[in-house]
């Protein structure tokens, strides 16, 4: 049952208990995919190396995320060994930018 006053549901979706869920957290979700896994991280340079498991584009938004820590940012450069590229696929290691500092590990999501 959707409460549009406090933009919270509650009951199940296919069988998941979905109380308290605030419907916009729910489609924020919705517009995440998850596209690849931080396999290093150079602090110094502040460059993180992705492994792909979907498709990247510089001019692309994502989200790292790994614990507590995550942020949004835009794909404004990447590489793919050490050669400048404007897209990377599924299966590769591309070397991203970052505007903060992230760990191995963290989780790389394309947000739409």
């Amino acid at each position: 049952m959707y409460d549009k006053k406090r933009d919270v549901c509650s009951g199940s979706l296919s069988g998941m208990p979905i109380k308290g869920l605030f419907i916009s957290e729910f489609f924020n979700v919705m517009d995440e995919q998850p596209i690849g896994k931080v396999i290093h991280y150079f602090d110094k340079a502040m460059v993180a190396v992705v492994k792909l498991d979907g498709a990247i584009a510089t001019g692309d938004n994502i989200k790292i995320v790994k614990g507590d820590n995550e942020f949004e940012m835009t794909v404004d450069s990447m590489q793919i060994n050490h050669e400048p590229v404007e897209r990377g696929k599924s299966g590769e290691e591309v070397a991203v930018k970052v505007t903060n500092p992230t760990k191995e590990g963290a989780l790389v999501y394309k947000v739409a």
